[in-house]
């Protein structure tokens, strides 16, 4: 009994476990959208301090802006050629100013230069990442981060004397918020897309359907026609043949507009059974329907 008792447990605790799994998952979000949502968290305060010099981060999807306030009265330098970036592998790379893309980054890039009271605000790319064919495409900061890693960011600066490092950690997150928006909207336009598509293959079926219902109504009324004609024909021709007594030529008529009436009514008939027997086996939608998709979730 209690073997059962606990192989019972242990499916529920499966169950609920798959269907807690299952509510997790993002259908619609790719490694490159897990990629555009992962960014960088400062972990702690950075080490390193110069008196009167604010040092703030502002991270942006899996890129990173560095802002120096220099608030003392010394003018402040920051030492590119001094700065670097460690991956989440612990490999150490150069960083390369955004304003500088353009130029060549395996040359000595010239320090920039803070006043005392201004700012400077700063993109910081990988060097490692630039292609001076094309400076405007610059790889991710975070290129192919996984969440839980952590980075450094080191930077050199200095008030006329020796640098003082500035070293920040920070640590990988994946923005899940912007993620279920996102696959909340790609669910909405894939919906959307299905609902399209749905319509046009049932406009397009309904439309066949009409023009077969179209078509066997104009059969049936020629056959009604034909039949009318016959027998209009056969009445006209061989009352009046008869009535000029040439009861030969009367009967052939007779006979002629009768049977040319009644074949062109099978004909018309035989029409009208091929387009039923092509209603009565066509289904109520068209085949490879898409199924109806049900509503996004909020």
């Amino acid at each position: 009994m209690f073997y059962h008792r606990f192989l019972l447990s242990l499916v529920l605790v499966l169950c609920v476990s798959a269907q807690a799994v299952a509510s997790n998952r993002l259908p619609y979000i790719t490694s490159a959208d897990v990629q555009a949502a992962t960014e960088m968290v400062a972990d702690g305060p950075a080490s390193g301090t110069i008196p009167g010099l604010t040092v703030g981060w502002e991270p942006t999807g899996g890129d990173l802006s560095v802002v120096i306030a220099n608030s003392s009265p010394k003018v402040v330098e920051v030492d590119w050629n001094r700065c670097a970036f460690v991956n989440t592998a612990g490999v150490s790379v150069g960083i390369v100013p955004g304003s500088t893309l353009k130029r060549d980054v395996k040359a000595a890039i010239p320090p920039s230069i803070i006043p005392p009271g201004s700012r400077l605000e700063e993109a910081l790319v990988r060097e490692d990442s630039v292609n001076l064919s094309d400076p405007e495409h610059v790889e991710r900061l975070l290129a192919n981060a996984v969440e839980g890693q952590t980075t450094k960011v080191v930077l050199a600066l200095s008030v006329g004397g020796p640098p003082v490092y500035i070293i920040q950690s920070f640590k990988i997150t994946v923005d899940r918020g912007a993620l279920q928006t996102l696959n909340h909207a790609k669910e909405v336009e894939a919906n959307k897309a299905i609902q399209e598509k749905r319509s046009s293959m049932i406009a397009s079926w309904n439309a066949e359907t009409y023009r077969l219902d179209a078509e066997r109504d104009r059969y049936q009324r020629a056959r009604n026609l034909w039949t009318i004609g016959g027998i209009a024909g056969a009445a006209a021709l061989g009352g009046g043949l008869w009535a000029d007594n040439e009861e030969g030529a009367a009967v052939f008529w007779v006979c002629a507009s009768l049977g040319t009436g009644f074949i062109m009514r099978a004909v018309k008939a035989s029409k009208m059974r091929e387009i039923d027997t092509q209603l009565k086996h066509r289904p109520r939608e068209p085949p490879g329907l898409p199924e109806m998709p049900a509503p996004a979730a909020p």
